[in-house]
């Protein structure tokens, strides 16, 4: 996402494979903010893919005003607390009410989304963080989200699901992460920070990844974010979920499990960092996690290939390169590689993708905050899917990766404005124009597009195109007027067009206002 490279310390460059020492992650969480001062901080408080997330950034300590065991709006952040007398930046309990809410103005297509719910965050002795949040809604989905879960049984981001008595889906999220530090020194470049809990990851600084995204539900996760001096390294275990979330009675679904590392390094002072990921999917018979990917320093793929070569093995390199206000980066997928077919090119086997973008930041402070994003995906058909589900690189018939899953081209826009005379108003526009080759229907041909499938199933080994199958064009675009009333919470206006050519024609007209407090942007542009 791009939420690390629109954070306020732009001078320091931060991925967001999130490894910041534990003492930064508190100091984000313990100073509340008064209000949104920049366009790109919308995003890093609440970006869809985020979910609301360790809701890091919250500002100035100034804000930390009355020194009391119990307050009620005590700072604009905090709508209960309790903070120690002693010391009250390294000991504190925050509940703060959740709201999200959006409905469409008469005559227009009907969109609802009823969500509320409520956080919690704290801080033990300034070395043990944690964070929980619990959602409950009922929604009424676009057409193309309805399309989606029709022929998925899915919720994009939401694990169990159901239609209540009004045929509205009806869902419950929780998420929740407990963080410390295992090592750490006196500086900022050496530590081990240790979080475990149920949510959601992201890898790389676009607004799409092709290694690690927040798209599908959140789960149960292990990480170990560990660096020394320039280089950083990640270790992430995570539990995840084959099937739908659509079922009825007491039913357990198989889990499968991910094992990925990230090692990355900063070259000095030039602005550049490439990191290099491994990534593997697994599953036993019996169940349980493979103990053997426990290992934090070993090559996955000569490990998998030990084991039996029976696992999904992926490896990817990332690269940022940030200069002033410029920020160019990108993503290289190799889900399977044989240079000679590469080469040649047109083979099933060539299951590669990649990412380029560029984030643009003006400095033109007498006028306002402005922020421009580019950025181009590319993955080639069958890539991510291997035997079957259970290997496939998904989580609740979801993508770990992008939306679109394979066999496209994507390319996405994006403009955030903050007048500076205007005090509180945000203007966020967003396009995506993608190209994709559709499997037509779950049973037949199998031409690359579902990711679900098995690579076995496929229609050919040579000639492989990108886009065969049923092609169509897609473009999504929402223009989003916001108004922060107070911290976090925002009056919005919203205007959507969703147009698809080709298989599935459709064109989607959405219009809506929505009250948002402390929470994401739910809607998602696929």
């Amino acid at each position: 996402m791009v939420a690390a490279a629109w954070n306020k310390s732009l001078e320091k460059p931060k991925s967001n494979d999130r490894t910041d020492t534990l003492d930064v992650i508190l100091t984000k969480l313990s100073f509340p903010r008064e209000q949104v001062k920049r366009a790109s901080d919308y995003f890093y408080y609440n970006h869809p893919e985020y979910h609301g997330c360790v809701r890091a950034g919250l500002g100035n300590k100034s804000w930390v005003k009355s020194i009391g065991k119990n307050s009620l709006w005590a700072t604009p952040a905090w709508f209960y607390s309790y903070r120690d007398d002693k010391d009250p930046q390294n000991n504190y309990f925050v509940i703060n009410p959740i709201v999200d809410v959006e409905l469409n103005p008469p005559s227009s297509p009907k969109v609802l989304q009823n969500g509320r719910g409520a956080e919690v965050m704290g801080k033990i002795g300034g070395r043990v963080a944690f964070t929980s949040q619990l959602y409950e809604a009922q929604s009424f989905a676009r057409k193309y989200t309805q399309n989606y879960m029709d022929s998925i049984g899915v919720i994009p981001g939401v694990g169990f699901w159901m239609k209540n008595a009004w045929n509205y889906s009806d869902y419950f999220m929780a998420r929740g992460s407990v963080y410390t530090n295992l090592v750490n020194t006196a500086s900022d470049k050496n530590h081990i920070l240790l979080s475990f809990g149920h949510d959601n990851q992201f890898i790389g600084y676009g607004y799409r990844s092709l290694i690690l995204s927040n798209f599908s539900p959140a789960s149960a996760y292990l990480r170990l974010n560990s660096r020394i001096g320039p280089f950083t390294y990640q270790n992430l275990y995570k539990e995840l979920t084959t099937g739908d979330g659509f079922f009825a009675g007491s039913h357990i679904n198989e889990k499968k499990y991910l094992a990925s590392h990230r090692g990355a390094l900063e070259f000095g002072k030039t602005g550049f960092e490439l990191g290099l990921n491994e990534m593997i999917i697994h599953h036993r018979a019996n169940g349980g996690f493979d103990m053997n990917y426990l290992n934090p320093i070993i090559f996955y793929r000569s490990l998998e290939r030990d084991l039996g070569s029976g696992d999904n093995a992926l490896i990817a390199f990332d690269a940022r390169y940030k200069r002033k206000m410029f920020t160019l980066y990108g993503q290289l997928l190799l889900d399977e590689f044989n240079l000679k077919e590469v080469v040649k090119g047109g083979n099933w086997s060539n299951k590669q993708g990649y990412q380029l973008g560029a984030l643009i930041q003006p400095k033109i402070d007498q006028f306002g905050d402005l922020l421009f994003q580019i950025e181009f995906n590319s993955v080639r058909p069958y890539t991510y899917s291997h035997w079957d589900q259970y290997t496939s690189y998904t989580n609740y018939n979801q993508p770990l990766a992008h939306p679109l899953g394979s066999n496209f081209r994507e390319g996405v826009f994006r403009a955030v404005i903050k007048p500076r005379y205007i005090p509180g108003f945000t203007l966020i526009h967003t396009t995506m124009i993608a190209m994709k080759g559709f499997d037509p229907y779950q049973s037949g041909p199998n031409y690359g597009g579902n990711i679900l499938r098995s690579y076995n199933s496929r229609v050919q080994d040579d000639n492989v195109q990108m886009y065969q199958g049923e092609f169509a064009r897609i473009i999504n675009t929402k223009t989003q007027i916001l108004y922060e009333v107070m911290h976090n919470m925002w009056v919005t206006l919203n205007a959507q067009y969703r147009g698809q050519s080709g298989f599935q024609k459709s064109h989607e007209y959405y219009f809506s206002l929505g009250w948002k407090w402390n929470w994401y942007e739910e809607t998602q542009l696929f």
